[in-house]
């Protein structure tokens, strides 16, 4: 064999510090399993290699259930947020509720005192419209009455609303509605 060749195969075949470590206690532990199990004592299938492969395979299941974990606590936490935002919610809806009742019972009594007062007041508030349509034609009956009573004045007695007289008998103030 050329010096090339068996450089390569010792390099194939030779492990680094941290692999042979590793390999060296595969080895320790496929040694025990050995002693404890005789059919594995025949077994090939625990050779350094293999141990190393299945080191490696349990060191990545123990990553992702700790991954798993801290995922699981995260969630737990969010959980205890959100049935706490949950409740604060309830709380809201309650005092909305109590409102509502509230509400609902005012609104009743007020068409209550509704009824009761169209009941009650409705026929006077027709009398006192009645009354007030009435009041303009009452008006002006009385400017008319007002400006006759004036004329009267100014022909029986000589009254002059605009000049009156210091010795007048009449002390009557002149009075012109609107």
């Amino acid at each position: 064999e050329d010096p090339a060749t068996a450089s390569k195969s010792k390099q194939r075949t030779s492990l680094s510090p941290t692999h042979a470590m590793a390999a060296s206690s595969a080895q320790k532990f496929r040694d025990e399993l050995k002693k404890q199990n005789k059919s594995l004592a025949k077994s090939e299938a625990l050779n350094p290699k293999t141990m190393i492969e299945m080191n490696r395979t349990s060191n990545g299941i123990k990553g992702i259930i700790d991954t798993l974990r801290g995922q699981l606590a995260r969630l737990e936490q969010e959980i205890k947020a959100d049935e706490k935002g949950k409740w604060e919610f309830d709380m809201v809806i309650g005092q909305l509720e109590t409102r509502k009742r509230d509400l609902t019972k005012r609104i009743e009594m007020n068409e209550e005192w509704a009824k009761q007062y169209d009941r009650k007041i409705g026929p006077f508030e027709k009398t006192y419209d009645d009354m007030t349509a009435n009041i303009g034609k009452t008006y002006e009956n009385a400017k008319k009455g007002h400006a006759r009573g004036l004329k009267v004045l100014e022909e029986e007695f000589d009254y002059h609303p605009a000049f009156k007289q210091k010795d007048d008998a009449f002390f009557a103030i002149p009075f012109k509605p609107l």
